[in-house]
């Protein structure tokens, strides 16, 4: 298992946020303080006109972590411990 350091960036390339008028596009804060984590104190979405989009996570230290990840539907998970 690797491990993540505490300001941990993840950047999906060839991806955006969606379409801000579809319901299932991403609606939330940049800026979000999860409750209910154990490890992740806040988490900022970051997107750019190329193309690509950004999670930059802020650890309470650095942790073990693991993906997993599937295209139909699509989804992204972490799972830091």
């Amino acid at each position: 298992m690797d491990t993540v350091g505490v300001e941990t960036t993840i950047v999906f390339t060839g991806a955006t946020l969606g379409n801000p008028n579809d319901p299932q596009a991403y609606q939330g804060q940049s800026v979000t303080v999860p409750k209910g984590m154990n490890h992740v104190l806040s988490a900022t979405v970051q997107t750019s006109t190329s193309g690509n989009m950004a999670w930059v996570l802020d650890l309470d230290s650095k942790r073990p972590y693991a993906v997993s990840s599937s295209s139909d539907p699509a989804y992204f998970v972490i799972s830091i411990g």
